[in-house]
Parts: structure tokens; sequence; C-alpha cells
């Protein structure tokens, strides 16, 4: 399913580096926000069936930190793109292929870990019997 999301954003990002106008480019700018709005929920999902949940914070936070920096660079990253080729397709272009190219990761993934879960005996200490 997440492949699926992320194929609609890197065909939203063509879509914008072939130069949509119009209907065609909120249809682009739709399809590439999906994409985003999908990573929030697949981050957690993933991180708690590949990893498990004893340290699903700090290995999210790790991981979230990543997509946040993504978002960061993303931006200046086009305007340096269009300062120095007047154009943001060179950027588009690169948007698109490293999407794909993160598609193409995700579906190597393989099959999720089976976590065991291992609970202790709970003891009441200091209950009386009365």
């Amino acid at each position: 399913m997440a492949a699926c999301f992320f194929c609609g954003s890197a065909l939203g990002l063509f879509l914008l580096w072939s130069g949509a106008v119009g209907g065609l480019a909120f249809v682009a700018a739709f399809l590439g926000d999906l994409g985003v709005g999908a990573e929030f929920d697949i981050i957690a999902y993933m991180v708690s069936r590949y990893f498990g949940l004893h340290a699903f914070g700090e290995i999210y936070s790790y991981v979230f930190a990543a997509f946040t920096l993504g978002g960061v660079i993303g931006p200046p990253l086009m305007g340096i793109g269009f300062d120095s080729t007047g154009s943001y397709s060179p950027v588009l272009g690169g948007f698109v292929v490293t999407t794909l190219m993160a598609v193409g990761l995700l579906t190597q993934l393989g099959p999720y870990r089976v976590w065991e879960v291992t609970a202790e005996p709970v003891v009441a200490v200091g209950v009386s019997g009365a």
C-alpha cells in the first residue's frame, strides 16, 4: 500500500516536472501531498513492524528526524536549482528519480518480523488476603 501512495507522489512530481498547468497542476499537487500525508502514518507503522516496540520511540524519532530533514532541505534545493538553471525541472526530475528509487527499496523490505510478546507474571506486593 505504501508503494502505491509513493508512486502516486512520484506521478504528481512527474506531472509538475513535465510542466502541468491549470487543473492538472492541482491534480499533481494533490498526488504529491497524498504521498507526504501517507508518510506520517506509514513511518510509525513500519517502524513498529520491523523493529518492534521495545525501542519504538527512539527509532521512530531517528526516522522522523530524517523525514523532517528532507522537508527542510527540499525547498532551498528547489530555490538553488531555479537560481542556477532558471527552471525547477532539474530538481523536480531528481525528486522523481529519488522517489522511484525509494519505492524500489520499499518493495525489497520483505516480510515483517514476528515479535514475540514477553510478558512477566504480575505479582501483588504488599496486598493482604483479608
